[in-house]
């Protein structure tokens, strides 16, 4: 939708379908997180997680899910600078918050000995400020585009259409974590050597 009215060079809806992005966006962060918190063990439980990680497990589950809206801040953020044609500064923030991520892991689990809640409190920070540089930076190099937060400037019309655009990709979202869920509930079954171990490849084929 953005790169279409960059296109147009329609300054206002341009900055209408961000407003309304980050509202609606952040809005069902919040529902999700909260969702998530609370329902975190269950959903471990679920998925035949052994008991003697259960705890650790779920701790880490509801602190990633704390973490929901700054890393739904910064998709978005992403989203609209390659919708206005700039690829390079995601580029140069994804490299940031990988580095930042890697110091903060060291720090609070070699140094601070927080274990696995240092390994999620890591991960959200890095998402925190790879989300406030990303807005900061749109703020100074885009000056045309900033605006102010306020529900009277959601467009439904926007809305619809983002979210008829964003459609094909929400579902293949869905279906790769939908598969990655059963694909670690069978995991789950083999042990905590063989959860470790499926984690530390699940999270070096992410990167």
């Amino acid at each position: 939708v953005v790169s279409h009215l960059f296109g147009a060079d329609d300054t206002q809806s341009i900055r209408q379908t961000i407003i309304t992005s980050y509202i609606f966006f952040t809005l069902s962060a919040l529902i999700l997180t909260l969702i998530g918190v609370v329902a975190s063990r269950f959903i471990l439980i679920k998925i035949g997680v052994p008991a003697e990680i259960l705890g650790d497990a779920t701790r880490y589950m509801q602190i990633i899910f704390i973490g929901t809206t700054p890393k739904v801040g910064y998709d978005v953020a992403n989203s609209i600078y390659r919708g206005i044609g700039n690829s390079y500064i995601p580029l140069v923030v994804l490299v940031f918050s990988t580095l930042l991520n890697i110091v903060l892991d060291i720090l609070f689990i070699s140094v601070l000995g927080m274990g696995i809640r240092g390994t999620a409190w890591a991960t959200i920070l890095a998402q925190v400020a790879s989300f406030l540089l990303s807005f900061a930076i749109f703020t100074v190099k885009y000056p045309n585009f900033r605006f102010r937060f306020a529900m009277r400037d959601i467009k439904y019309v926007l809305l619809k259409r983002m979210m008829r655009i964003g459609a094909p990709s929400g579902l293949k979202a869905l279906l790769y974590w939908g598969g990655y869920t059963l694909i670690a509930s069978t995991v789950n079954r083999f042990g905590t050597a063989t959860i470790a171990a499926f984690g530390i490849a699940s999270k070096i084929d992410l990167f």
